[in-house]
Order: C-alpha cells, then sequence, then structure tokens
C-alpha cells in the first residue's frame, strides 16, 4: 500500500493514527496470511481453499478469548498452538506461535490444501473438546480438566482424540487414558504438587504414543507410574486419601475446583443406586459448611473432655475446612441454614436437598462425625481417580484372587504363529482351565473378540487360541501380551 503524502502531512502521525486504529494483527492472522502466500506460490486456487477449508475458522468462535493460565488469548490461536505441539513435540510459547508455524510450513511435505484440511480436521476434533454432553465420560473429563486449568495435555489429547477417529485406538482404551491422565493431575492438585512440568510430561507422552499406537495405553499408565519427585510423582492412594481426608481442603483449593470434587463424589453415589434418577447436577450448587466456619459456642458446643479450652478450638477448626465438613446445596438452601444450629440445619437438609451426599446426615455433629465422613469420601475418591497401583489385574474377580494363578507363555511367539493366527499358551494352574471347545471372549486393549481353545486343554497341557487375523496383526505384539480372557465362569490373567 503506497499513501502520497502532501508536503505539510506528517507521515509518523498519520502511520500512528493508522496503527491505533486498526485491529491488532493476531498470530492466527498471519499464519492464515502466510498459508495463503504460500499457496498463491505454488499454483494452488486459493478462492477454493479459502471456502472450502479456512471459512471455517471464520466463525467467531475461533475469535473468541479463552483464559490461559494469567492470560487470555484467541481460541484459534489455541487451537494452531497444540497443532503445531502436536507435530512438532516440544514446546512452543504464544510469542513463538508464528515463527514456529513459518519454520513448521518449510518442513511441511504436501500441498497447502492438504496442509489445511488437516488443520480443518483437528480443529473439528478440538472444537467438540467443548461440546461434549453433560453425562458423556468425555464431556465429564474436559470439565474438570477446565476447572483444573492444565492446557498443557492438549496437544496430547488432540493426538489420541485423533487416533480414536481413525480406529487407531479403541473406545474403551481412550477412556482408560483419560481417566489415567485426570487422576493424575487431580491427585497432585489435591496434594498442591507443582504444575510447571507438565508440558514437558505430555510431550513425552505424545512421543511416546506416537513411536507405538498399539500400546499407547500401556505406555501412558506406565510412562505416569514410573513417574517420581515433586514435580512429577503420581500420588498414590495413601498420599490422595491423606491430602483429602486431613487438609483443608476449603482453603487450599478454589471454590470452582472443592465443588467439582463433590459434584464427582455425588455422581459417583448417584450410580451406585440402580433405583435412582441418573439426572445431572444443578450447575449452580453452592460449597456449604455442615458445622459453620463462624461456630458458635452456644449453638455448636466444645466436646467436654480434659483438654484445654484452645486445644478443643484448634482441633475443630483444623476440621472446619476439611473434606469431610463439606457438601453440596442450592443457593437458596445454603443461604437459609449456613449458619443455624444443627438440630435446625439437619432437618432443613433432609428435606429439601435430593443429594445423595446428604441423605444420611447423623443426630449429631462433631470432630468424631467429620472424621468419619471424611474417610468415607476420601475412600470413595480413591475409586472415582485410581491411582500408579491400579493394574488390569485388579478387574480380576475377588474370588479367584486366592487361587495359583500363574500362566505363562509356553514359548516366544515366532513368526510362523503370528501368520497362522496362533498364540501358544501353557498354564501351571489347572483350577481355571476350559474343559471343553466353549467359545471366551478375549479383550485385547479394550477391544474385544470372541475366540476359541482348540483342541482341549488338560491340566498341564498346551494349546492354541484361534484369532481374527485382523486383530492378531494390530494388537498381539511378540515383546508384550496383555490380556483379559474371561470365559463361562471362569477368567485368567495371561501376562
Amino acid at each position: 500500500v503506497v499513501i502520497n503524502l502532501d508536503s505539510n502531512d506528517n507521515p509518523q502521525v498519520i502511520f500512528e493514527t493508522l496503527n491505533a486504529r486498526g485491529t491488532p494483527l493476531s498470530a492466527s492472522d498471519l499464519i492464515k496470511n502466510l498459508l495463503f502466500q504460500s499457496a498463491t506460490n505454488r499454483g494452488e486456487d486459493v478462492e477454493f481453499l479459502y471456502k472450502e477449508y479456512w471459512q471455517f475458522f471464520e466463525d467467531p468462535k475461533w475469535r473468541r478469548k479463552v483464559r490461559q493460565g494469567r492470560l487470555s488469548r484467541f481460541r484459534l490461536d489455541l487451537f494452531l498452538s497444540n497443532y503445531l505441539v502436536m507435530n512438532e513435540e516440544k514446546p512452543i510459547g504464544p510469542s513463538a506461535l508464528f515463527d514456529g508455524f513459518k519454520e513448521f510450513l518449510k518442513q511441511w511435505p504436501h500441498s497447502i490444501e492438504r496442509l489445511l484440511q488437516d488443520l480443518q480436521t483437528y480443529a473439528r476434533i478440538y472444537d467438540r473438546f467443548d461440546s461434549y454432553p453433560d453425562n458423556d465420560p468425555r464431556g465429564i473429563f474436559f470439565y474438570r480438566l477446565r476447572t483444573m486449568n492444565v492446557v498443557a495435555a492438549e496437544p496430547f489429547l488432540l493426538y489420541i482424540f485423533g487416533m480414536e477417529k481413525d480406529k487407531n485406538l479403541g473406545f474403551s482404551s481412550l477412556l482408560n487414558m483419560l481417566e489415567m491422565v485426570e487422576s493424575y493431575l487431580l491427585r497432585r492438585l489435591v496434594k498442591k504438587l507443582a504444575t510447571e512440568r507438565y508440558t514437558k510430561i505430555f510431550i513425552k507422552l505424545l512421543q511416546m504414543v506416537k513411536k507405538d499406537q498399539y500400546l499407547a495405553e500401556t505406555k501412558v499408565r506406565n510412562y505416569l507410574a514410573s513417574l517420581e519427585g515433586h514435580y512429577f510423582v503420581w500420588p498414590d492412594d495413601d498420599m490422595f486419601k491423606s491430602s483429602l481426608h486431613s487438609s483443608n481442603l476449603y482453603q487450599i483449593l478454589t471454590q470452582a475446583r472443592v465443588r467439582m470434587i463433590l459434584a464427582a463424589l455425588e455422581q459417583y453415589l448417584i450410580k451406585q443406586n440402580q433405583f435412582k434418577e441418573q439426572v445431572a447436577l444443578p450447575d449452580k450448587l453452592t460449597i456449604e459448611h455442615l458445622m459453620p466456619q463462624k461456630w458458635d459456642g452456644h449453638e455448636w458446643p466444645l466436646p467436654d473432655d480434659d483438654r484445654h479450652h484452645l486445644e478443643k478450638e484448634q482441633d475443630r477448626n483444623n476440621r472446619i475446612h476439611s473434606l469431610g465438613n463439606l457438601t453440596l446445596l442450592t443457593r437458596n438452601l445454603n443461604a437459609k441454614v449456613s449458619n443455624a444450629s444443627w438440630d435446625k440445619k439437619r432437618p432443613a437438609v433432609l428435606e429439601h436437598s435430593a443429594l445423595v451426599l446428604n441423605n444420611k446426615l447423623p443426630e449429631e455433629w462433631n470432630e468424631e462425625e467429620i472424621d468419619k465422613r471424611g474417610e468415607y469420601l476420601s475412600e470413595i475418591a480413591v475409586g472415582i481417580w485410581p491411582g500408579p497401583s491400579h493394574k488390569i489385574q485388579d478387574s480380576l474377580d475377588t474370588e479367584y484372587e486366592e487361587s495359583e494363578l500363574e500362566p505363562i507363555l509356553a514359548e516366544p511367539v515366532t513368526a510362523e504363529d503370528l501368520e497362522s493366527g496362533r498364540i501358544r499358551i501353557s498354564f501351571e494352574s489347572s483350577v481355571l482351565l476350559p474343559h471343553d471347545e466353549q467359545p471366551v471372549k478375549v479383550v485385547m486393549r479394550g477391544d474385544e473378540i470372541t475366540a476359541q481353545w482348540k483342541p482341549q486343554i488338560d491340566p498341564g497341557g498346551e494349546g492354541h487360541m484361534t484369532l481374527d487375523r485382523l486383530l492378531l496383526g494390530k494388537l498381539v505384539r511378540v515383546d508384550e501380551i496383555l490380556n483379559l480372557v474371561q470365559g463361562t465362569d471362569q477368567q485368567w490373567f495371561i501376562d
């Protein structure tokens, strides 16, 4: 653009005015210009590329500002950052997005149309992160992820959701990985552990899954479980329960995160009751302290024991903000009962609250009851967010846990075995062997098939299982076999 000025015009004033009044260019604006400039240089149909692919990004939702840590960025900029990290497998900050994309484009081996097509494919996946229903496990996961405000996981999530879309990852395996990621982040959140290394951790996960897609679930679990130290560890059950039960949860976490944990406990309790309606929780439930934060000596007398008054006060105050003393109520009910005595609060909560969290409140509410409820809810939380010690073996029925269950590979799986679709197995335990050619269900990394033992296997004997060739080629590895095999009234683990 050339602007011709008169002799008395001040070029700096005009430039500053134009610059100040114009719309600031974002990184995505610059990337858009770069892509279409490159398409023009390559002789591709720019008008077609715009209408077919880029017009998708002109929707106002992509210009919406999204909170990322302490900053706000355009949603399209965030997506492009995630896409670039997913491909480059290295951290790329907001200020380096355009330069990083320029370097990425130099190495792109295909047409600009192919790149725009890929961008739109992953943008649709990214767009669905905000649109899964509240009762969908993916919707629940992303609600909790947003509440924890962990954006470092998004390039990894973008990739594994792309795997699931391309049928390179079973749906159950996807959900298992989401559960691991959520547990890892939630347990560390409750322990107040450092978050600054998350980018490094999720890039490492991305690299491992890219390298071996068929073992993605196992790789993710093993890597997270192997991490140690303040910056990396996946807290075990004892660490997690101790923090949930004994810490001042209401003070160390934001209200949104405390509400998220209480809502998760409520949703779990609802699912345990097969006769209860499976309904979504209201959005605007508030956190209530069952024993008020400002308890009164007359309404809430201290325990009658030999301890000093100050010691009893301190003991109570240490429990006021703990999990055992917290629940959820509607805003109106909260306002009505907030500082009431227990003989007034309990009947009102039992009458007006439909939450399972509130339907078994005891007749007395004191330090002992707070501890008991905290222990109970902490045990439930361990089940909602399983830790690093939870293995696939944990799904075996308890009635078999004490039996001599030591099946092993009879010999290495050979190329001939793979070609013919067989895996030879011998069993040292005869307790759980099938005694005829009944069909059995084989669960391999989340995918199920039906197979048969041929011939009948005698105690201590050998046999082979006929498997589907495509499944075999896709999921079974010579160096690692990790399956759960279920037969009629029988279960055993093949390791």
